[in-house]
């Protein structure tokens, strides 16, 4: 495992590598003169967004200042350059071959470093930027987040982009070992709450939640055992919680240290619904006394401006209420109800401050239809996901008023049951169905 003095030489190199090699300024740096207020300024990528999302990386290179801005490029998540450069001294290489050496298993890879000249350059490619500036916090040089050129940095940025990995690793990096903001992460929330544009993607997602932020889970195995805090680990690698080191496992885990904190709407999720997270999502947020879901889908974004949220993007975003949800608490099985789920789509917004949707598109005619059944809601049979989005999209366009899904799993099983009422609508846009405020329960099958 890397040791500190071992790499304190380079720090200082990586630091000059990332602030005056990867840091692009053709313009002097400014700010941008339509900040937002109260940190009302988010895009929020669900994660896979690359050269061919110019949509989404358009409107972050906007709201971070556009020509006037410096949009910096935080890589806290990400595979650690560091570990790809020990294996190239392990292999006999010195010098600028070492690092050369790095910078080909960066690319392979998508390490910590060229991830930072990956998504700058495609935001320079959106032709509304025409600078950037990586901060590049690694995990395995504890210091390196209270390093004064990475804060000075921070203060410069009109607008900040998390790339992804493991939230649980950039949670790490950013706060000490007793979970407090370090310097650089205070100078980033502090730019932020005054209007910077807090952008993310993936790991760089998740890791806005102001508090028990997802770190890991996968069904049935999430829902059943229920979530549990966790904290990555430098020695592992891995997240360690009370069961032992999670190296693979399925078990729904929370960080118990706290996120960036910037999105202050609920936990957010990413990669969803190709995923399958929706019950995962309701387990954490169940077992966490949490109100709000937001899970974004691949290649999606949630927009936030001034409390108005709208999606951006390929697919879409679900949210769960729980505020009127009753959960069982006096038994070891997981039965939920009342619980509203929403998926909305591009065209769509939500108000996160009323809590009010309007949908784009047209009203859907319903149509008379069987019993709508879905005999594996988790997706446990990997059949690539949308198990729930698709049973949505049938209850909003049939005039049954109540669609069943049931787990693969039956030890134990799961009933997952949606209905509709006078509070939910739907429309169809371009072939897409959007429905909001569907009555959900989940019911455990012994």
């Amino acid at each position: 495992m890397l040791r500190e003095k071992k790499w304190a030489k380079l720090t200082l190199l990586l630091v000059g590598l990332l602030l005056l090699g990867v840091g692009i300024s053709h313009a002097e740096q400014g700010h941008s003169k339509d900040f937002r207020k109260n940190g009302e300024n988010a895009i929020l990528a669900g994660g896979g967004i690359g050269e061919d999302d110019v949509e989404i990386f358009t409107e972050i290179a906007e709201r971070a200042g556009g020509m006037d801005g410096n949009i910096c490029i935080v890589v806290a998540s990400s595979y650690p350059w560091t570990w790809d450069y020990e294996v190239c001294l392990d292999q006999g290489h010195t010098g600028q071959a070492a690092i050369d050496c790095a910078d080909d298993y960066g690319w392979q890879y998508g390490n910590s470093k060229i991830n930072i000249e990956y998504y700058g350059q495609i935001l320079l490619d959106t032709g509304m930027i025409d600078q950037y500036t990586g901060i590049y916090v690694d995990p395995t040089i504890r210091e390196e987040n209270s390093n004064p050129l990475l804060v000075e940095a921070a203060n410069s940025c009109t607008g900040f982009f998390f790339t992804g990995g493991d939230q649980s690793r950039g949670i790490y990096a950013l706060r000490d070992d007793r979970g407090k903001a370090s310097p650089v992460l205070k100078a980033i929330q502090r730019k932020i709450k005054k209007g910077a544009l807090m952008a993310g993607t993936s790991a760089g997602t998740a890791i806005q939640t102001k508090k028990y932020v997802m770190a890991n889970g996968f069904n049935p195995v999430a829902l059943t055992n229920g979530a549990a805090p966790a904290v990555w680990d430098i020695d592992e690698s891995e997240l360690v919680f009370e069961g032992g080191v999670c190296d693979g496992c399925d078990e729904l885990l929370y960080n118990r240290f706290k996120g960036v904190g910037n999105f202050k709407y609920g936990i957010t999720d990413t990669h969803f619904s190709d995923r399958e997270r929706a019950l995962r999502l309701l387990r954490l947020l169940a077992d966490t006394r949490r109100s709000f879901g937001f899970g974004i889908d691949t290649a999606t974004s949630l927009n936030v401006e001034n409390g108005i949220m709208t999606v951006m993007g390929l697919d879409g975003v679900t949210i769960l209420d729980l505020r009127r949800a009753r959960v069982d608490r006096n038994s070891d099985s997981f039965n939920i109800e009342n619980v509203r789920i929403s998926y909305i789509r591009e065209g769509d917004t939500y108000n996160g401050r009323r809590k009010y949707f309007s949908l784009g598109g047209d009203p859907i005619v319903e149509s008379e239809t069987e019993a709508l059944v879905n005999d594996d809601i988790m997706d446990e049979g990997d059949s690539g996901g949308f198990q729930m989005v698709s049973l949505l999209a049938e209850l909003a366009q049939s005039t049954q008023e109540i669609a069943t899904g049931y787990s693969l799993s039956t030890d134990p099983g799961y009933k997952v049951t949606l209905q509709k009422d006078r509070r939910t609508r739907a429309a169809m846009n371009n072939g897409n169905v959007s429905i909001v405020n569907v009555k959900m329960a989940v019911e455990t099958l012994e």
